[in-house]
């Protein structure tokens, strides 16, 4: 009998030892970096870093992790031991254009280290993206009306002389769009084509890609919008053949689908991001869906809002809400990889507000939580 009961009790205390280990487990927290590309104009001087708490949503540590100039667009690479950054200005010593840097963490990963920086071949670079394999880095020149795509190192080192492609025309608005203007160069899911946004001649267009050699065939008209529309972004749904485009100047969003034999951009519908009282001036600027891809959020700038939709299985979108961002400006913000939050960056009022997303309706909630940063304009997390 006696050993019977020091068996209970043995494992009595185990049951509490286990269960104690499985709490702490669950309420233990991984603290998630954000890069912060800035504008480095004002009190800014490169890109910062801030601790964010996937759990509470609070924000602290912020930090700059490497000077440099105007790095208004970051990519993060695959295995996160890199970063890339634009230099989004008008020229170099050469007068060439912008530049592209590479970075590499330090020890300790609370800097980082220049690997090596390239001339972007066109005036103002304002977007980066890396093909699925890795190997090659798109940039997209917004002055210059052009894009280059290179070829990385094992190192990731940019490597010299890469694929430059032109764009020519003009469109309707005389102020914005007097010269081509690419916003945005971004793969395919597929990595079949790339696909480049182009604000200044109201079209997307598509080159064919090789993901071995990384050769770009010629450009082909993906989708022409209307005239005066000024589009600006593009984003691919994860799982269905979709994508969403943003027109800055008409302050609207296009569901878009397409089909794996061509690289056509076919239109399924049109909405307003904005409220149909508003008579002020606005520009839209980022685009991105959740990660599971049932919502879709759009930036408003001048309203400095958040616009959320639906996403149908089909690709048709609902208004779910327009949500003030708290600040002004809202060149860009990011959604959590679990879906949770959406962090929005108020370029001109140097903030960072974090938002908690309904998990059911999509629709952004305050957290209250915000962080001071100069000039935000990208924020990417990395590990």
């Amino acid at each position: 009998m006696a050993y019977h009961k020091a068996w209970l009790f043995f494992n009595i205390l185990t049951l509490i030892f286990l269960t104690a280990c499985s709490s702490q487990k669950k309420t233990q927290v991984t603290s998630m970096k954000i890069l912060v590309g800035t504008y480095t104009q004002g009190k800014s001087e490169g890109i910062y870093r801030l601790d964010f708490n996937p759990v509470t949503g609070s924000l602290s540590n912020e930090g700059l992790v490497v000077k440099t100039q105007e790095p208004s667009f970051l990519v993060v690479s695959k295995d996160q031991n890199r970063v890339y950054a634009v230099k989004e200005t008008e020229a170099d010593k050469e007068q060439k254009g912008g530049g592209v840097s590479s970075f590499q963490w330090k020890a300790g990963r609370d800097e980082l280290a220049l690997l090596n920086n390239q001339n972007s071949r066109g005036a103002h670079p304002c977007y980066l993206s890396l093909s699925e394999n890795g190997r090659f880095l798109s940039v997209a020149n917004y002055t210059g009306g052009n894009f280059a795509v290179f070829e990385l190192d094992k190192e990731g080192k940019l490597k010299d002389n890469p694929q430059v492609r032109q764009h020519q025309g003009s469109g309707p608005n005389v102020q914005r769009q007097e010269s081509p203007h690419a916003h945005c160069s971004t793969w395919r899911p597929d990595n079949r084509y790339l696909y480049v946004v182009d604000l200044g001649i109201d079209q997307v267009v598509a080159y064919s890609f090789d993901q071995t050699s990384g050769a770009l065939g010629e450009g082909e008209t993906a989708l022409k919008v209307a005239g005066g529309n000024g589009p600006r972004l593009l984003a691919f749904h994860p799982t269905q053949k979709l994508a969403f485009l943003v027109n800055e100047l008409s302050s609207t969003v296009l569901s878009l689908s397409y089909k794996e034999s061509t690289p056509a951009l076919s239109v399924i519908q049109e909405k307003s991001t904005l409220p149909g009282d508003f008579k002020g001036e606005n520009s839209c600027a980022h685009i991105q869906l959740r990660p599971d891809g049932r919502f879709l959020y759009v930036s408003n700038r001048g309203h400095d809002s958040i616009a959320a939709f639906s996403v149908s299985q089909e690709g048709k979108l609902a208004l779910v809400d327009i949500e003030p961002t708290q600040g002004h400006t809202p060149r860009f913000f990011t959604i959590t990889p679990d879906g949770q939050f959406l962090l929005a960056a108020n370029q001109n009022s140097d903030s960072v507000v974090v938002f908690k997303i309904d998990q059911e309706s999509g629709k952004l909630e305050p957290t209250g939580v915000k962080a001071e940063v100069f000039a935000p304009v990208c924020l990417q997390f990395v590990k």
